[in-house]
């Protein structure tokens, strides 16, 4: 369609602007629909029609009533394109005859030549033709008497099967001549692999495959928990671990210092590892912790510690990479949150930025390993509202914290002495990199006129030798980079957006890959700032040394027959 805009065109006269418009559109009325499944084109199909189910739930229509499920079959016609006529819709309601009925629907698979296969809440499996059901089989065993386990996902397979999702296990069966269950395979059971193992070990709850696609022998495999896995249905094997996620809201990241790993923690009390170099999960190492975790760190300069702040007020050091505990205790007397932790730039203190309004100092040792260990050094007092950000000088002399009523405050680490006059402070060193959102080098943080002083959770300064680059992350999911020094307030910006939630970290690594975390979505982004790039090894070649340095150091323990420390994040064999 097209229509005249006044004035547009040359000479005063109206230019054609295209105007786009549905061909379609109609109201389910108050029944919800949830998802659509487009039907594959048989030989010979019209190329001008196309079919489609819908599955949706309609509301309560009595006291006491929940939500029932309902699913549509559609069928679409377009007219020539010569034609000046309208498509034709036609929707036919499912019937579900006397097979058993589900509370709502969680899947459909079209196979082909009209038939489908659907899934329901009740467990149990429907072969459809058009909108019609004509069979139905029940999949998964009762949990318990009167019980439901729900079936979450279905796909077709090649040569008439089909293949459905439950809570740790997939199905595989036939439909003809009438559907039936041929083979159950549980994750780390019947559908093996060392990453399908780990993955059952480490997972709070057995994973619960709410999505699959099928090409060929090979089945991508999503489960609700946001782990993504490729499977090879014929060998029955997990052949890798795609990625796995945080289920909690996600606040803590940092990057190891000098290894191609990154530790990230969140809110459902759980430590998770990162292989950075290869763009993959350490899928066998979750490190749990008692209450959910707010901030982590490596010790500087060798990342042999690594420290988690958690609710409470709980501190715990661990050993990198045994993971043995050195330190634990409860900082915070009125149990409140830890939310930033720093290293000094020789590892020999630890700035720990409580809810409490008070900075905890502590003194760590340097034997290294099991052999470390840490203790109060000092409580820095002074903040009026809760410290955001740690940072020390790069002499380790002096500790600063920042606070969410944007107060700057300074203390002398030998004493604990709070320092009265910022202005002494104009000419210090401060350590690499900068992480505080707020003080000189970081005025053009905030200018953008719709921030307040919370807008911005975290800020990171490149490293050497592109060390001039400042990223940052607000409150509307936008990732942000700027020169560093940044003095003024209205620098030039390079915006990225890809979460769907406020960031809650940005770190960047030792090659300069910047690491972002979404607190609501869950989620980790990995940027590269161009033309510094962090070179991705291809499928089969092998592992860049240079950029997985842990290959270069000694399998601890592996000459005497013990445990590869780092085996967890992958040595070619």
């Amino acid at each position: 369609a097209r229509r005249a805009a006044p004035g547009g065109g040359r000479g005063g006269e109206a230019s054609a602007v295209p105007v786009l418009r549905p061909f379609y559109s109609g109201s389910s009325g108050r029944q919800l629909t949830g998802a659509i499944y487009m039907c594959p084109a048989g030989p010979g199909a019209d190329p001008g029609a196309f079919n489609f189910y819908s599955v949706g739930a309609s509301p309560a229509t009595g006291a006491g009533r929940s939500l029932s499920g309902y699913f549509a079959f559609w069928i679409v016609k377009m007219p020539p394109k010569e034609s000046a006529e309208d498509a034709t819709v036609t929707k036919r309601l499912g019937i579900l005859g006397k097979n058993v009925a589900p509370k709502y629907f969680t899947g459909i698979a079209p196979s082909g030549e009209g038939t489908a296969y659907m899934v329901g809440s009740n467990g149990f499996l429907y072969l459809l033709h058009g909108n019609t059901a004509t069979r139905c089989l029940r999949v998964t065993p009762r949990d318990a008497p009167g019980s439901q386990a729900p079936l979450n996902s279905v796909a077709a397979l090649p040569g008439g099967g089909w293949l459905a999702g439950g809570g740790g296990a997939l199905y595989t069966g036939s439909a003809l001549p009438a559907p039936q269950v041929e083979a159950r395979l549980g994750l780390g059971e019947e559908l093996g692999g060392e990453e399908a193992r780990l993955l059952k070990r480490t997972s709070a709850l057995a994973p619960c495959f709410s999505n699959l696609a099928v090409l060929g022998d090979f089945v991508l495999a999503g489960t609700a928990d946001h782990a993504l896995m490729l499977i090879n249905l014929a060998e029955r094997e997990v052949v890798r671990v795609l990625q796995v996620s945080h289920v909690g809201d996600a606040y803590a990241l940092d990057f190891h210092p000098t290894l191609a790993i990154m530790a990230t923690g969140s809110d459902a009390c759980n430590i998770r590892f990162w292989n950075v170099a290869d763009m993959r999960p350490a899928v066998g190492k979750v490190l749990r912790t008692d209450y959910g975790v707010r901030a982590v760190a490596f010790s500087q300069p060798d990342g042999a510690l690594l420290a988690a702040g958690c609710d409470k007020g709980l501190l715990e050091l661990f050993a990198f990479p045994s993971l043995q505990v050195v330190f634990s205790d409860l900082l915070s007397r009125a149990g409140e949150a830890i939310g930033d932790l720093r290293f000094s730039a020789d590892g020999r203190l630890l700035a720990v930025a409580c809810f409490d309004q008070h900075v905890y100092l502590l003194k760590v040792s340097r034997e290294g390993g099991a052999g470390a260990a840490a203790q109060m050094h000092a409580v820095l007092r002074g903040n009026s509202s809760t410290p955001t950000c740690v940072m020390f000088s790069a002499d380790g002399e002096f500790v600063m914290s920042t606070s969410k009523d944007t107060q700057i405050l300074y203390w002398r680490t030998l004493d604990g002495a709070r320092q009265q006059t910022t202005s002494s402070f104009r000419d210090t060193a401060w350590q690499a990199p900068w992480t505080c959102v707020l003080g000189w080098p970081v005025i053009g943080v905030w200018g953008d006129k719709d921030y307040d002083g919370t807008d911005v959770k975290s800020c990171c300064q490149s490293q050497p030798p592109d060390d001039g680059f400042l990223a940052f992350g607000d409150d509307s999911g936008r990732v942000k980079l700027i020169r560093f020094p940044s003095p003024f307030l209205d620098p030039p910006c390079a915006v990225g957006r890809g979460h769907s939630g406020m960031v809650t970290r940005t770190r960047f690594s030792c090659a300069n890959l910047l690491a972002s975390m979404g607190g609501d979505d869950h989620s980790i982004l990995l940027w590269r700032m161009e033309p510094v790039a962090l070179r991705r090894p291809s499928a089969g070649a092998p592992t860049d040394a240079a950029a997985v340095p842990w290959l270069g150091l000694p399998a601890e323990g592996a000459e005497d027959g013990g445990d590869d420390p780092y085996a967890f994040l992958g040595r070619p064999p």
